[in-house]
């Protein structure tokens, strides 16, 4: 439990209800499905799993609101405006004006920073769209990022779109990807399907598969 007083602490948040709180929030257990969270002037820590279906907000304002622990800054020179330690579900959406860090998610994950997205492996159609970075492990099929500056990623799944403003890193990308980098591109194995676009260098260590027939 954090000490700082600014800090507001509640146990968990419950399935449907709508939570809403001015200043840095941490949540000791589940934000729970289909919950609704709007924080403003602070960040939100997550101990336990986002269910499905919930959607949190968590706005800074764009300035140095509170600085109490890093994980809560508010602004500037912090860290996470959305941070959880559990699973994200299915369907769930996050929003912020600064960071977002998760680890594995569901489908039909939606996440938006101004900042940076961080996140462990995805599921299918994840939307996730980053002003700064975004470092992820397997992408899900059919899925769309989008990073104003870098991005990395291990696996790539079918059928999904990646655009990056500078450069992209992947281990692999299968097949029907359209993979667009404002710089340099960097795959270790692509489908030989994939679309792969490079403002500067392109590297691929290999290509598998075959292209589609016309």
């Amino acid at each position: 439990m954090p000490s700082n007083p600014d800090v507001s602490v509640v146990d968990s948040i419950a399935a449907n209800s709508t939570y809403e709180n001015d200043g840095p929030v941490e949540v000791m257990n589940n934000v729970g499905e289909g919950a609704t969270v709007k924080i403003k002037n602070g960040g939100i820590k997550i101990n336990g799993d986002v269910e499905d279906g919930a959607k949190i907000e968590a706005w800074a304002k764009g300035g140095v609101l509170r600085l109490v622990k890093k994980f809560l800054s508010a602004g500037p020179g912090g860290s996470n405006g959305i941070e959880t330690e559990g699973r994200t579900g299915n369907d769930v959406t996050l929003v912020s004006d600064h960071n977002i860090r998760i680890n594995n998610a569901g489908d039909d994950l939606k996440v938006k920073a101004e900042l940076t997205v961080e996140a462990g492996n995805l599921g299918r159609n994840a939307h996730v769209e980053a002003g700064h970075n975004i470092d992820v492990g397997d992408v899900g099929d059919n899925s769309q990022l989008s990073s104003g500056h870098n991005l990395n990623a291990a696996t790539i799944g079918k059928q999904s779109s990646v655009t990056t403003g500078h450069s992209l890193q992947a281990t692999s990308v299968d097949e029907g990807c359209s993979i667009s980098s404002g710089h340099n591109l960097n795959v270790g194995t692509a489908h030989a399907s994939a679309s792969l676009m490079a403002g500067h260098r392109k590297s691929v260590g290999r290509y598998v598969g075959q292209q589609p027939s016309s």
